[in-house]
Order: structure tokens, then C-alpha cells, then sequence
């Protein structure tokens, strides 16, 4: 299910209402445990890297944030061209350091051909305004918090990666 519910997250209506219900939970859950202060390092020992362009992108920090909450080792990685271009030793290198791919700001085309040459799980801009993922956010049930989105992102983390 894993790599499944990554590549259906690039468009609302890839995924499932299975899907949608199980990243809904996990995200009341990730909420209901952070807000008692029985939030767990669920990603613990995993390495997740963001490549984005732009140092101060808000998305991109707010992803740094959720996966860091976790216990993830998160590395921000520029991506420039050199990473992409010749036999792919770039991308098999991303693929052995990391254990998931946050892309803000990166063209879609790029976006799709890491997802299918890499065997780790590429986001596109989980964050970013306008993401499928924030369709979910009225879905979650309890009292709205600011931080919402965040724990929608830590349920895809969760659900791929953990």
C-alpha cells in the first residue's frame, strides 16, 4: 500500500476514499497524541530530504517541521541540474541517503520522472497551497487547530515512510 498511496496523492481524485479516511485517522490520531504530549518518533532513524529551490519556502519549513516532530533527520538538498542530468548516478545517490523526497517548487515533470526512477517515496509539494492533501483538512474531525495540515502531512509520512 505504501508506494500505492504515493503515487495516488498527486492528484484529489487518484485517491481512494479508503485512503482518504485512513490519512484522516492517522492525522486525529498524530493531533490527539501531540496535543497530550504523547506524540512518538515515529520516523526515528529515517532520512527524508527536501529539494527546493527557494531557502525561505514556507511549505517547504512547514514539511522540515511535521517530518522533525516525528523524529525524522530531514536535509534541505538544492537541486540543481547537475543532480538530474547524465546515467542517474544523482538519483540513485538520493535513493540511497534518503528514505523519501519532499520537491517544493520543482517542475511536475521532474517531480514524476524521480517518482518513477527512484525507489523511495517522491512528494510534490505536500504543503503547497492548493495540494490534494488540503482537500482532507475538513474532513478531520474535533476542533480545527492551525497545525492541522501539518498532521495531515505527518499521516502521509507516516503511511509511506514509518
Amino acid at each position: 500500500m505504501k508506494s500505492f498511496l504515493n503515487q495516488r496523492l498527486l492528484s484529489a481524485e487518484g485517491l481512494t476514499p479508503a485512503d482518504a479516511r485512513s490519512l484522516v485517522d492517522t492525522a486525529v490520531s498524530l493531533r490527539r497524541a501531540a496535543q497530550s504530549g504523547l506524540a512518538q518518533p515515529l520516523l526515528r532513524g529515517k532520512n527524508i530530504a527536501v529539494l527546493c529551490v527557494d531557502p525561505a519556502c514556507r511549505a517547504a519549513a512547514d514539511f522540515d517541521k511535521a517530518a522533525s516532530l516525528l523524529g525524522a533527520r530531514v536535509s534541505r538538498v538544492q537541486p540543481d541540474q547537475s543532480l538530474f542530468n547524465g546515467e542517474g548516478s544523482g538519483v540513485r545517490m538520493l535513493a540511497r541517503l534518503y528514505d523519501a523526497i519532499e520537491c517544493d517548487e520543482l517542475p511536475a515533470e521532474l517531480v514524476q520522472r524521480l517518482q518513477r526512477q527512484i525507489g523511495v517515496p517522491v512528494y510534490d509539494g505536500l504543503l503547497q497551497p492548493g495540494h490534494p492533501l488540503g482537500a482532507l483538512l475538513a474532513q478531520m474531525q474535533g476542533p480545527a487547530t492551525p497545525d492541522d495540515a501539518l498532521y495531515l502531512a505527518q499521516a502521509v509520512l507516516v503511511q509511506t515512510v514509518g
